[in-house]
């Protein structure tokens, strides 16, 4: 199937990559403007977080965070990266194919590494806070971001928030750094129709985007 997207914007990828820098900060010290550079460099885009929440996990930390930039009408969603080599090794230890079943999917299949820690840690309270950021700020753009372990969250995040119709009516942007494989071709079908630009950077060299192995008829989103 293909999909008519909008034209890749170099600076919004910059600014989406603040974005998903910001987020590798405690919940905490996000939303009290703590982050250092982070900080600095994500008020001087004029991206301001709403709201932001971590798994409360001390060994394989994940923080998400919800951001609006007024001057370009944008809600921001984005989720941190693999914290360390433990991480890494967990994740790559833990992918398993398993069928997609938050929303009707015949046929969508994940990976559940990535599936189980945004369902398990993240769904219930991002769910809540997307709505309510959507209502107050009626007419805004939504751009999911993240590098990493962040970029397949991110995917997660979503499509979950298309499928369960939270962001039908708002402009939907895709922008991720670095991310490993999420799903299927059925689950990529799912949701990117909906999306008026979806753009997964990457770097020839790095090993995490060709995480897990890409397989014939396969998982390879």
């Amino acid at each position: 199937m293909a999909f008519v997207y909008a034209k890749y914007d170099e600076k919004t990828a910059q600014d989406m990559l603040l974005a998903s820098a910001l987020a590798y900060c405690p919940a905490d010290k996000i939303m009290l403007g703590n982050c250092m550079q982070a900080t600095i460099k994500t008020e001087q885009a004029g991206i301001i977080p709403i709201h932001s929440k971590d798994n409360g996990s001390t060994s394989d930390p994940i923080t998400y965070a919800i951001m609006v930039r007024k001057s370009k009408k944008q809600i921001i969603v984005a989720f941190s990266g693999t914290a360390g080599f433990t991480e890494l090794i967990d994740e790559i230890e833990q992918v398993l194919p398993v069928s997609y079943s938050l929303h009707d999917s015949p046929g969508a299949q994940v990976f559940n590494f990535f599936f189980d820690h945004y369902n398990n840690d993240f769904r219930v309270d991002f769910m809540k806070n997307i709505m309510i950021a959507v209502k107050e700020y009626s007419g805004y753009s939504v751009i999911f971001t993240g590098h990493s372990l962040g970029g397949a969250l991110t995917v997660h995040a979503c499509a979950d928030a298309i499928l369960s119709g939270a962001i039908l009516k708002n402009k939907v942007y895709l922008y991720t750094y670095g991310q490993p494989r999420v799903g299927n071709q059925q689950f990529n079908d799912l949701f990117h129709s909906k999306l008026n630009g979806a753009f997964r950077l990457t770097h020839n060299r790095d090993l995490v985007p060709h995480v897990p192995p890409c397989i014939p008829d396969g998982l390879h989103n």
